[in-house]
């Protein structure tokens, strides 16, 4: 994965970007310290099964307590579980009943577990579901 994040980085070649946009440095993405981080061997990176682990012992004493114990990073999939359960009824209307629906795209099965509220085995669930609703939406302004 971190192969592949750097293959592709977020942010670098934005499809949106307007001709006079101010052009992105990003030193983070230089080569020669990408490839000193590619030379760390992955064991190393997640000591104890955690993420970021090399980084959570170097700055130990810096960081709160909760963090330094912390399995992983974290992410956006509370935020997204918890936007999607708030829009819930226009969520599912959207996807059960939206264009995508209507021209067989969609599997209506699977959409309608993953919008049940039950837990699942399917993976990054509230991301696609979000993805779905933002072709929803671009849809929603071409068929109008």
């Amino acid at each position: 994965m971190q192969t592949f994040g750097l293959m592709y980085p977020i942010g670098y070649y934005d499809p949106f970007e307007q001709d006079l946009a101010p052009e992105l440095v990003n030193p983070l993405l230089a080569q020669p310290l990408v490839e000193l981080c590619l030379r760390f061997p992955t064991y190393a990176l997640t000591v104890g099964g955690r993420g970021r682990s090399l980084a959570r012992q170097a700055f130990a004493g810096e960081l709160p307590v909760q963090i330094t114990n912390r399995r992983s990073k974290g992410g956006m999939e509370e935020h997204l579980k918890a936007v999607l359960a708030g829009n819930i009824d226009l969520v599912r209307g959207l996807l059960l009943e939206g264009a995508l629906s209507r021209r067989g795209l969609l599997d209506r099965r699977t959409v309608e577990v993953l919008l049940s509220g039950r837990p699942t085995t399917l993976s990054g669930a509230p991301a696609q579901l979000h993805g779905l609703v933002a072709v929803e939406a671009w849809l929603g302004r071409w068929d109008a």
